[in-house]
């Protein structure tokens, strides 16, 4: 029987009439077929989005309006969870891989040269620092003064020109600080969450080392999670180490496709589908801490749908090319 704890109780109980107001199918269905961008922007206005658009009629709508509305949903989305949240700390499993996410676009926007705006238009607005203060406190070389895991993060990105190494690098300390955070939780929930992103992490990163540079390939592992540096030393170990996530049938038509083409890409989007059903059937189970960060996957998701629907009809793609893009994306 899984483990309940009281504190969740109203907690969960209020975030289960919250996702009263997620993406019903109708309503993807009215954005999808609207034949007009006008009847596009109104079918909008009838979804959690609405209260969020500018006052203004559906024809003068603009795209950078909605996706304003869509970024301002993702950062009160966060808000009111840290609000209700019993043990608001715990949340920064999900808030903290934007802070390294962010770290990542400073040192690329740095290295390439980029401009302000560009650099702030690959930033997140919901890591657990603004990313005005940590951009300012890596150009001031404070990092330390900040966390000291971002910090370690930056000192380790320094000796890497490949933008590749970097973001694995980046990564492996993210890994450290979400570890941090499990092993200092009372919920065991949380460990298991944390050692089956390791898991995942692992796995796809040294099947992308192995299959693209061989010699460096056993090089890189994140400590924490069920497999050992030794399982994972072959692409067959590794291939069958996925199967071992959830039933292994999920992970067929993924792994035939990289079998066939060394295309990686229905591997993540497997691995990402895994760990959202995982969140959702924990958070079946009882009311935890898993309610939380299935409900803010499942925003997110709804708001990566709507970016992908409008986007698409103001690029004037056809619907079947829309839909097809959402069946690549949620299959």
């Amino acid at each position: 029987m899984a483990t309940t704890y009281p504190s969740y109780f109203y907690a969960g109980a209020r975030l289960k009439a919250l996702e009263q107001g997620l993406l019903t199918n109708a309503q993807v269905e009215s954005l999808i077929s609207a034949p007009t961008i006008t009847l596009a922007h109104q079918a909008l206005q009838d979804t959690f989005v609405g209260p969020y658009l500018p006052n203004e009629s559906s024809q003068t709508l603009k795209l950078s309006d909605i996706t304003k509305a869509l970024d301002q949903v993702i950062i009160d989305t966060k808000t009111l969870l840290q609000t209700i949240a019993p043990d608001p700390n715990l949340l920064d499993l999900f808030w903290t891989k934007y802070d390294f996410h962010n770290l990542r676009v400073i040192i690329r926007g740095q290295r390439l040269n980029l401009t302000a705006e560009e650099t702030n238009n690959l930033s997140s607005p919901i890591g657990t620092f603004s990313f005005t203060s940590l951009q300012k406190a890596y150009k001031e070389k404070k990092l330390a003064l900040l966390d000291h895991y971002l910090y370690q993060a930056s000192l380790v990105s320094d000796n890497f020109k490949d933008a590749s190494k970097v973001g694995i690098a980046v990564n492996t300390f993210y890994f450290e600080k979400i570890k941090h955070i499990a092993s200092t939780s009372a919920y065991p929930f949380v460990r298991e969450f944390v050692s089956l992103l390791i898991d995942i992490f692992n796995l796809q990163t040294r099947l992308r080392l192995i299959s693209l540079r061989p010699k460096n390939s056993l090089d890189l592992f994140v400590i924490g999670g069920q497999f050992k540096k030794e399982d994972l030393e072959t692409e067959e170990d590794i291939l069958t180490n996925f199967t071992k996530l959830g039933d292994a049938t999920i992970w067929k038509d993924a792994i035939e496709l990289y079998q066939k083409t060394g295309h990686h890409t229905l591997i993540k989007k497997t691995a990402d589908d895994y760990v959202s059903q995982y969140l959702k059937e924990k958070s079946r189970l009882a009311f935890t801490p898993a309610t939380f960060l299935s409900y803010f996957a499942a925003k997110k998701n709804n708001v990566q749908t709507l970016n992908i629907i409008i986007a698409g009809k103001h690029a004037g793609l056809p619907e079947k090319d829309i839909r097809l893009t959402l069946r690549q994306l949620y299959k």
